[in-house]
């Protein structure tokens, strides 16, 4: 005997299949929040050299996951360089502070050692370029205090926000950092 198969039926069996298929889109919007690799800013161990920095770089959020902190003694500056590597290039966004312990806000204009820099290394093979022409920046700094002292090593804990704007030289391409935050742990040894 032979079984007919019900062909009312073959629509939606046929539907079913194709459904995962061609279901939904995927979302390729960008997170307006920092990704989860890195601490967010104050969940760091602040003991530890290290830092966390992130801002809102040409209306997209970044919360940068690798840091590197340099302490530049000749210069009596301390910076904290975020680092996030895409598809076709690697950013750092940079701010400086001096290593004098001093808080409030310093701009283009400061007669300290504060700056921010933003550079791009593109991943061609071409050389890296910085967004200083026309720059501007402003840095607070809302805290800076030693947080403890082994042997003649003391460690500083300095914590603040800024903004950055900035020009590629000989190019119109622009770069706007609002809402930027820093925190950062270094020692220095007298």
């Amino acid at each position: 005997m032979k079984k007919k198969m019900n062909t009312k039926l073959m629509p939606i069996v046929f539907a079913c299949m194709l459904f995962p298929l061609i279901g939904c889109d995927k979302d390729d919007s960008k997170p307006t929040t920092p990704d989860s690799k890195t601490p967010p800013i104050g969940e760091r161990d602040p003991m530890e050299v290290g830092g966390a920095i992130s801002a809102v770089v040409n209306g997209k959020m970044v919360h940068y996951p690798d840091q590197l902190v340099e302490v530049h003694e000749l210069d009596h500056m301390v910076g904290l360089t975020g680092i996030v590597s895409e598809q076709d290039a690697t950013h750092k966004l940079k701010v400086i502070v001096p290593l004098e312990s001093m808080t409030g806000t310093h701009g283009t204009d400061s007669w300290y050692d504060f700056y921010v820099n933003y550079e791009v290394i593109p991943h061609n093979g071409d050389d890296s370029y910085f967004y200083n022409k026309n720059s501007e920046y402003e840095i607070t700094v809302d805290s800076y205090e030693d947080i403890k002292t082994v042997g003649d090593t003391t460690y500083y804990r300095v914590m603040g926000t800024f903004t950055f704007s900035g020009r590629r030289a000989s190019s119109t391409e622009t770069v706007n950092v609002e809402n930027g935050t820093f925190d950062m742990t270094y020692k220095y040894w007298y």
